[in-house]
């Protein structure tokens, strides 16, 4: 049978691994939810697009 102190250890080790498992989890999807974000907004205009785009419309209709 195994000293108290020993199955101690024996759980904080598990404890220790199923912490970095978790992390290590987290952080893959934290990186899928980028990753479908920055696909989702690939090809979308800018806000800096349109803002050109508005301005340049602008421009047009007080010079005629």
């Amino acid at each position: 049978m195994e000293s108290a102190a020993g199955l101690a250890m024996e759980t904080s080790k598990v404890k220790s691994v199923a912490i970095q498992e978790a992390k290590k989890n987290r952080e893959l999807v934290l990186e899928r939810e980028r990753s479908a974000d920055e696909e989702r907004s690939a090809g979308a205009p800018s806000v800096d697009d349109i803002s050109s785009d508005v301005i340049t419309i602008q421009q047009k209709a007080t010079s005629r």
